[in-house]
């Protein structure tokens, strides 16, 4: 594994902790400042409107505390009349009222008709094909006005709803209390006209025809005479197909005297379908903006019109491809514009251009709309961009503040009267009508953007705390889950962990070795697979899994030679709410139990053999060199063959010693003398032994990769490796290759370091049926063999408190590993 540093104590862990928690908090700061707005679009209310019932919704600070009411026009279907509800800023319903003749929607108008500083009500409807006028004083519970007369139906007029819209305006200098109502039809033509009437003598005083209805009007002093003049847009509504007069095919400017008398002749501004909207740049002063967009198929256009004292054009810019209607701002004298692919100029009243923005959409998206309301309360506009799911707030200088998504804003919404200032003591609010609701947000600021001071350092302790606790539970984790691996891939009992699917997550060495399987890696397969060939251990498992139960049964089975004697144990593991989430299978060897015990017994049977032998041994060999010495002092003929029988008999008697000894070695009579050694030596010196063998047919390696000195018996591990190399020699069968390495590694069990001796080679292999046996006293393969080489060897480790390991495979062959403790 690559290691960039190493952290060697907890001071320096601590100090990386703090790094890592230092970086992760500035990488937060940054996160949370370019990924949240400084404000939230927030719902404060929802009404919930009955299209069957409910026309429509209105919001008016009647007495202009900063709290606004609600009204509800209603239409009662049984009574077939008009009703409407009056409700405080608590929702709380003040007074309801009904309704004389048929009200729609567009005849409601709230404005000061006493003068008592309190908004009234105006409300136009139609009784039997006359329209009249009715103000309330609603907050004084009482009509103002009841049943002004202002027009009677035209007979040329066929539609039922022959009245659609209206457009008040009220003049109140020169003491004149005036009212200038525009009246407008729908696809009919007639009447679309201007009243003037007289508020102190209730009636209407003059008119003006056409069939252009008004769009737009505005109270302008045009000759600075005093004198106020109506200055009107007519909108292009093409249904006028006489084209006579002031027909609705063109958009007029006109201009009236007090009487409704021309102040100056109309001006064609417009064409249908061209739009046009008519904008008083400054109340009380004559400075107007025209804008149009010109549509003459395939060109569209816009154009934006300034307007000097004597309404001729001042300035004018074009904007090709057409606008939504512009937005003027008040406040900060700015006029805002809109393409419906979102890109946004800002102009100031000269038309200058100020700022400008392209919006870009995640998702193809077109402007539907776009207005200018002081929503966070500061004393400046906002602009608010609307696209299908979503409001934008922009400030003065385009600076993104938020983004409010809704899905219900994908339902139709009502354009005519789209955004609404509504307000509160403590905030501005925006009514954002749809098809079904009325929705009232508020901008508030983001929580987290400002509290970030206060949480930046909250999330710098999180940060740290969660580092210095969870390495801990890390490290303790890792150290079990090592320790686990550890003592399942070296125990002699046979381990596999599972799934609750029943897959296999690991295995080790000694289960497939006591159950017959082949070796291979089957992580991640079904047990069932695998122990195809273990019927009544698969069997079992099954029971096991399928009624997440710990279970355990005896296993006995032929293999090759001997008996497996044992149990298969199988443990769940469960959850907190006792689900299970693993099984441990375990194979356990009583066999092996059995054969030490029997060892143990032969041990003892072995060792008291060799000290009966070794006492006449010796005598027997003290004598035989004194008749030695006796022929040879003695003049006999046949003085040589005695001396050769005499030989044979010490050799034979010789051999005798060595298996004594060996008897001896295996049964722990004869103890190691520990000294200073050093490992490379012992090896370099039992290799020279081998020295003949090692030619271009059999080659050695030998990596000694750490000079070591262990404490041994020098004579005995020269033993042990002449054991292992002469074995492994053997094994080539005269061609391969033998490579011996020699290390200092840690063992994972004790975290002590050992040293560590790899004996390789290619030869032929153990064959699987008899590795089991190797260590055994007295087995061998080998037609001149003892049988006592590995287990002499064997002893010899454990002696030493090592261990000895083997590793073969069948034709591909052997490695023999070797540790040894280093103090």
């Amino acid at each position: 594994m690559f290691i960039l540093f190493k952290l060697e104590n907890k001071k320096k862990l601590h100090l990386f902790y703090l790094i890592v928690s230092i970086l992760l908090t500035i990488a937060t700061f940054l996160y949370l400042t370019f990924s949240y707005f400084s404000y939230d679009l927030e719902v404060q209310k929802r009404y919930i409107r009955d299209n069957e019932v409910v026309q429509k919704i209105y919001f008016n600070d009647l007495d202009k505390n900063g709290l606004s009411e609600r009204f509800e026009l209603h239409y009662l279907k049984d009574i077939k009349r008009n009703m409407l509800l009056c409700y405080n800023s608590d929702d709380i319903l003040m007074e309801q009222f009904y309704l004389d003749g048929t009200v729609r929607k567009e005849g409601i108008h709230f404005n000061d008709w006493d003068n008592d500083n309190n908004n009234d009500l105006m409300i136009l409807h139609v009784n039997n094909d006359t329209l009249y006028c009715d103000v309330i004083d609603v907050l004084g519970r009482k009509y103002l006005v009841k049943n002004l007369y202002v027009t009677v139906k035209d007979e040329r007029n066929n539609s039922k709803t022959w009245f659609y819209n209206s457009y008040p305006v009220f003049d109140e200098a020169n003491n004149k209390r005036y009212l200038y109502l525009s009246v407008a039809t729908g696809y009919g033509i007639y009447s679309r006209s201007v009243f003037l009437i007289d508020k102190d003598k209730l009636k209407v005083i003059n008119k003006f025809d056409s069939t252009a209805p008004i769009e737009k009007a505005y109270l302008a002093d045009i000759n600075f005479d005093s004198k106020n003049e109506l200055v009107a847009l007519t909108k292009a509504t093409g249904n006028d197909f006489t084209k006579k007069g002031f027909h609705d095919f063109n958009s007029w400017l006109l201009i009236f005297k007090d009487s409704l008398k021309f102040f100056q002749e109309p001006k064609v501004i417009n064409t249908y379908p061209g739009q046009s909207f008519l904008y008083q740049l400054e109340t009380g002063k004559n400075s107007f903006m025209l804008f149009l967009n010109e549509i003459n198929l395939p060109r569209i256009h816009a154009s934006l019109i300034k307007l000097n004292s004597n309404l001729e054009e001042e300035k004018s810019l074009i904007v090709e491809g057409g606008l939504l209607f512009p937005v003027v701002d008040e406040n900060s004298r700015r006029i805002y514009t809109s393409t419906r692919e979102g890109t946004i100029t800002i102009y100031d009243y000269d038309l200058n251009t100020v700022n400008s923005l392209k919006i870009k959409f995640e998702r193809p998206n077109l402007v539907k709309k776009i207005s200018a309301v002081d929503v966070n309360n500061d004393s400046l506009n906002e602009l608010l961009v609307f696209v299908d799911g979503e409001i934008r707030v922009y400030n003065q200088e385009l600076d993104l503040l938020t983004i409010g998504s809704s899905d219900y804003l994908l339902q139709e919404i009502n354009d005519s009267e789209l955004v609404t200032p509504y307000n509160s003591i403590s905030q501005t609010a925006l009514i954002i009508p749809t098809s079904s609701s009325i929705w009232i947000y508020s901008l508030v600021n983001n929580y987290v953007i400002a509290n970030l001071v206060y949480l930046i350092p909250f999330l710098f302790i999180i940060y740290f705390l969660s580092f210095v606790f969870s390495g801990k539970i890390i490290a303790a984790l890792l150290s079990y889950i090592n320790v686990f691996n550890y003592f399942v891939k070296i125990s002699d009992q046979g381990m596999m962990l599972l799934t609750n699917t029943g897959k296999i997550k690991k295995i080790n060495q000694s289960l497939q070795k006591l159950l017959l399987i082949e070796e291979g890696n089957y992580l991640g397969k079904d047990f069932r697979m695998v122990l195809r060939n273990n019927d009544e251990v698969v069997e079992h498992i099954k029971n096991s899994l399928k009624g997440a139960q710990n279970s355990e049964m005896d296993l006995t089975f032929r293999r090759g030679d001997n008996y497996f004697n044992g149990i298969v144990r199988v443990k769940v593991f469960k959850s907190f709410f006792q689900y299970p989430y693993a099984y441990l299978v375990e194979v356990i060897d009583f066999s092996k139990s059995l054969l030490e015990d029997r060892y143990k017994i032969w041990s003892r049977t072995s060792q008291k053999i060799a000290h009966d032998i070794k006492t006449p041994l010796s005598t027997i060999l003290l004598n035989l060199k004194s008749l030695q010495f006796r022929i040879d002092k003695e003049n006999l003929s046949n003085k040589e063959v005695y001396n050769e029988d005499l030989t044979i008999i010490q050799n034979e008697l010789d051999r005798i010693k060595n298996l004594t000894r060996n008897f001896l070695k295996f049964t722990n009579s004869e103890k190691p003398n520990f000294t200073i050694v050093d490992v490379e030596e012992i090896i370099r010196k039992s290799l020279n032994q081998f020295e003949s063998y090692f030619d271009e047919h059999i080659r050695l390696k030998v990596d000694i990769k750490d000079k070591l000195q262990i404490k041994a018996d020098e004579n005995q591990l020269e033993q042990l490796f002449h054991i292992l190399f002469e074995n492994a020699i053997d094994a080539i069968e005269g061609e391969g290759f033998l490579k011996i390495s020699v290390e200092e590694i840690t063992d994972i069990t004790t975290s002590r370091n050992v040293c560590f001796i790899e004996v390789s080679d290619n030869g032929k292999g153990i064959p699987k049926e008899i590795i089991d046996k190797i260590f055994e006293p007295y087995f061998t393969t080998k037609d001149d063999g003892t049988g006592m080489g590995l287990a002499i060897g064997k002893k010899i480790a454990e002696d030493h408190k090592g261990t000895l390991e083997f590793y073969s495979h069948n034709n591909l062959g052997t490695t023999v590993k070797l540790s040894l403790p280093l103090d």
